[in-house]
């Protein structure tokens, strides 16, 4: 019996996923990552239960999410480059 989401999921991946690979696009991905952040986007999405009235809300909300899960993953590789840095120069990590 198919759940309440899974027609929206459906759709969204086959008549709307070019949009959202395209929002991914934008942030200046590679081709390879683009799919890496819709898949993420769209796990993180469904594997909670959400209601959207419709495919468009349910995009918006995708689109938003791929955004976030770019700047998240930014943020940590940042936050690693810091602390190899740190490491290669020998200063100390400071423990809080």
């Amino acid at each position: 019996m198919a759940t309440a989401w899974e027609p929206i999921l459906e759709a969204l991946m086959t008549s709307r996923y070019a949009a959202l690979a395209a929002r991914a696009r934008v942030l200046g991905v590679t081709d390879h990552e683009v799919d890496d952040l819709v898949q993420s986007a769209l796990v993180k999405t469904f594997s909670r239960p959400r209601r959207f009235a419709s495919v468009a809300d349910a995009e918006a909300y995708v689109k938003r999410v791929i955004v976030t899960e770019f700047l998240d993953d930014r943020k940590r590789r940042g936050q690693e480059d810091s602390r190899w840095s740190r490491a290669n120069s020998g200063t100390p990590d400071v423990v809080s």
